[in-house]
């Protein structure tokens, strides 16, 4: 904010110095170019309407138009140098013979905008564009008349690079308190410019702070919608595994109520109904041995059925959720047991060939439930070594490991 400062400082100083320069200086060079302005402005006018150059060819100019184009070449080539002795009279008179009152009425108003008119302007801001005609060459025009001024000020005017018009009538009064006014006028023209730059160049950089603001505030607003999704979801997670644990819970005490009675009922039995049911039990089981034929086969191993199930990370310790374990390697899964079917039980380890970065930043998610460690964690470890497989059992809705894994960080 102080570099803004400093430049709006500077640039009203320099404005200021520059418009203490004399007057005078600016007057007389005006008043030596604006003669030569007036016709250089109605021919350039002329060059517009037709679109003609000084390096047109008169060959390709339509036949109705060359005595025009021959007019137009022989002022064009007549005023080219700048000259101070201009007789506009005489100008003026050339137009009459194939130009129409049109074009004469173009240099009228110029003349009396730059010559006739008792305002000082200056080159830069030509008041009257003409209708119906482009404005590229005036333009160019208007450059080389600026160029001319600058060139017939003395040094210290060259600086200012500024334009002024004057047609001061030295035995007016009112003259003299007209170009007074007007000098005030472009005073305070010029000391707007640079309020209204530095009022801009304020706009933006507040715009571009605003911006800034809102896009911090809606990246924290996003982040926290984020968060609490996620917060959710684990909380839906959370509560369907408590109603799990609940059922089951419900489920171990209904079987244990079931036992309880069963067991009352085979207390409160008389006990010679027990001798005698004993009794009876034995002398059938005799009768079953002698009716029991003696097979001497060799009997057959019962084979063992296997099966790979993949886990991602434990929800507690010592803990899988069945519903997250997978038949099929995902790109998620950091542990692998080999179960037998028929006991769901097996051998359980950490697969090394996994990507481990997860875990080995937060080792507390996802080692330390279900794993030993042989040393010590540290931050630079790359790489972790299985050195004994843990052993796991599914137990109602959950994967159970005992013994932990024991590994050992690289």
């Amino acid at each position: 904010m102080k570099k803004i400062w400093y430049l709006f400082i500077v640039v009203f100083l320099f404005t200021n110095y520059n418009y203490g320069q004399s007057k005078q200086d600016s007057i007389d060079s005006y008043e030596k170019v604006n003669k030569w302005a007036v016709v250089k402005l109605t021919i350039a006018y002329m060059a517009d309407l037709r679109s003609w150059s000084a390096e047109t060819e008169k060959s390709k100019v339509k036949q109705s138009l060359k005595k025009e184009f021959d007019d137009y070449i022989t002022l064009e080539k007549s005023y080219d140098e700048y000259s101070e002795v201009i007789d506009l009279e005489e100008f003026e008179a050339s137009l009459e013979d194939n130009w129409s009152g049109t074009k004469r009425a173009v240099f009228k108003k110029y003349k009396k905008e730059l010559v006739d008119s008792t305002n000082v302007n200056n080159f830069v801001n030509i008041r009257f564009v003409p209708p119906n005609a482009p404005k590229n060459n005036r333009s160019n025009i208007i450059l080389i008349i600026n160029k001319k001024y600058n060139s017939l000020l003395p040094k210290s005017g060259n600086k200012n690079k500024i334009v002024v018009k004057e047609n001061i009538s030295k035995n007016t009064a009112s003259n003299t308190s007209s170009i007074r006014n007007s000098n005030k006028s472009n005073l305070v023209n010029i000391t707007i410019y640079p309020l209204l730059a530095l009022a801009v160049l304020l706009i933006l950089y507040l715009s571009y702070k605003l911006t800034k603001a809102k896009n911090k505030i809606n990246g924290i607003k996003k982040n926290r919608r984020n968060q609490t999704s996620e917060s959710i979801d684990n909380n839906k997670a959370f509560n369907n595994k408590i109603n799990s644990l609940h059922k089951e819970i419900d489920s171990l005490k209904s079987k244990i109520k079931l036992l309880e009675e069963t067991n009352s009922d085979l207390m409160n039995q008389p006990k010679s109904n027990k001798n005698n049911l004993e009794v009876q039990e034995t002398k059938k089981s005799m009768e079953d041995i002698k009716s029991i034929p003696i097979d001497l086969t060799t009997p057959k191993v019962q084979q063992t059925i296997t099966k790979r199930i993949y886990f991602p990370s434990p929800f507690e310790n010592d803990r899988f959720a069945n519903e997250e374990a997978s038949e099929t390697e995902k790109p998620i899964s950091l542990y692998v047991a080999e179960i037998d079917k028929n006991t769901n039980r097996g051998r359980i380890s950490l697969i090394e060939t996994a990507d481990l970065s997860r875990a080995l930043n937060s080792p507390n998610t996802f080692l330390e439930m279900v794993c030993n460690y042989e040393n010590a964690y540290s931050s630079s470890a790359k790489e972790i070594k299985v050195i004994e497989e843990g052993k796991v059992a599914l137990v109602g809705e959950d994967w159970i490991v005992n013994p932990k894994i024991r590994i050992k960080f690289i």
